[in-house]
């Protein structure tokens, strides 16, 4: 680090916990490529997790380039000649202005060079890096759900969570490991910004409250391992 040098893999974490104003969190971001493979040291899922998450606050588009530039898709068409990454990978590989692109790197006692799948980070940053775009924040109440993706039509499917939008409707899959009642934040369509809303919980409709004028919050009843499905409706 030095006065004329700025390591952008660190960036994201000033970034995500909104330290200093807009202004200065966006010439950081401005500093961080969407790509981690340009950074010119090691590439690592797991900060590149944090990248992902810290440009969906601010421009959908480049945090899905930052999701696809970190996959392991991504990595095997660039360095096909590594079984390392293709199917699983390291923790840490090589960038593409270091020794060996591409291949698994060792820091300190760590044994990705010989042992590449012994580490889960590229496979559970990926999840994480995910589960950003999705826009999906828990807090002491429930959860938070604001998408992030550069689409407003979309559909995911993880273990415990599904989510998929239109222009005019947002809907969800929550499976908790409790008996609780989740308070649920959710972020408008923009089909849904002005006019009557329709909200569901188990196929039924339920009372909301409006959250500013872009996103509404109501209850959800949750039970171990069983999916409610909800949905927020522009009628």
């Amino acid at each position: 680090m030095s006065t004329d040098t700025v390591l952008a893999a660190v960036q994201a974490l000033p970034v995500l916990a909104e330290l200093g104003d807009e202004s200065q969190r966006g010439t950081l971001l401005d500093a961080l490529p969407a790509d981690v493979a340009v950074a010119g040291g090691p590439v690592r899922p797991a900060v590149a997790a944090w990248t992902t998450e810290a440009h969906a606050t601010r421009d959908p588009a480049k945090a899905w380039e930052s999701l696809r530039s970190a996959s392991l898709a991504a990595h095997a068409d660039g360095t096909p000649e590594y079984s390392c990454g293709v199917w699983t990978g390291p923790g840490s590989y090589a960038g593409p202005l270091q020794e060996e692109p591409g291949s698994a790197t060792l820091f300190g006692p760590r044994p990705e060079a010989d042992y590449p799948a012994a580490s889960t980070e590229a496979h559970m940053a990926m999840v994480r890096a995910s589960v950003s775009l999705l826009g999906v924040r828990a807090n002491p109440s429930g959860w938070r759900v604001d998408p992030r993706v550069p689409s407003e039509t979309f559909s995911v499917v993880l273990p415990n969570l599904g989510l998929r939008g239109t222009p005019s409707c947002i809907a969800g899959s929550t499976t908790a490991q409790a008996v609780e009642v989740m308070q649920l934040v959710v972020t408008l369509p923009s089909g849904a910004h002005s006019g009557n809303l329709s909200v569901k919980v188990k196929a039924a409709e339920v009372e909301f409250e409006l959250v500013g004028d872009d996103a509404v919050s109501f209850s959800i009843p949750v039970r171990p391992q069983e999916p409610v499905i909800w949905s927020v409706t522009a009628l």
